[in-house]
């Protein structure tokens, strides 16, 4: 039916699935039935209150680590950004030389 075979096939899972379930203690509880109160609530979330605005001046450690987050965010999208550039250019170069290699 379709089942990722990963880390098994599906039989195998629903098997394992199966012993587990009825391998727990009697008094053991896996969860439980929503009722239509929880389920309102989770279809209908409360409205979200708007965070307190900060004080004006921020002290240097709060520069600090504003700084370090942004520069982090920085570096961190820069690598991204390289990996797919290398990506986008191995893909082809890896392709053209099975070809070569299945023709020679």
């Amino acid at each position: 039916m379709g089942a990722e075979i990963v880390p098994g096939r599906g039989w195998q899972q629903g098997a394992k699935l199966l012993d587990w379930g009825f391998g727990l203690p009697p008094a053991a509880s896996v969860g439980h039935l929503v009722t239509p109160d929880e389920a309102s609530r989770l279809h209908n979330p409360p409205t979200p209150t708007p965070a307190p605005t900060p004080a004006p001046a921020a002290t240097g450690a709060v520069k600090a680590a504003a700084t370090t987050s942004s520069g982090t965010l920085t570096v961190v999208v820069l690598v991204a950004v390289l990996l797919l550039v290398i990506a986008l250019i191995a893909v082809p170069l890896i392709r053209r030389s099975a070809r070569r290699t299945r023709r020679g």
